[in-house]
């Protein structure tokens, strides 16, 4: 049974700088701090946003879509709004399937 045992863990350094994959595997951070939303706002005494706002703030702009997905050339300025952008895209890559309606 030695022969399965796992060796003992070697140290493995890590990079100082970013390459380019780990920026493209890294999520994007929203824009902003969220801001707070109903009675945690008055209680700091901080300037309210709607939620809508707050949706706005904390959506993908056009560009950084088409940096994250693998066929940039399918985003269209509609995408940004969808429920989950990525899964919308990965779908409209997809071939031999059915297009994405716009307004899914």
């Amino acid at each position: 049974f030695d022969k399965f045992k796992l060796p003992d863990p070697v140290e493995v350094e890590t990079p100082a700088a970013p390459t380019v994959e780990n920026k493209a595997n890294k999520e994007i951070e929203p824009k902003t701090e969220p801001a707070k939303v109903g009675d945690e706002a008055e209680k700091d005494g901080e300037q309210k946003i709607s939620r809508k706002k707050l949706r706005k703030m904390n959506r993908l702009t056009v560009a950084e879509l088409k940096q994250l997905v693998s066929r940039p050339e399918l985003v269209e300025m509609y995408d940004v709004t969808a429920r989950d952008p990525r899964i919308l895209l990965h779908l409209k890559a997809t071939r031999n399937t059915v297009a994405v309606p716009r307004h899914w």
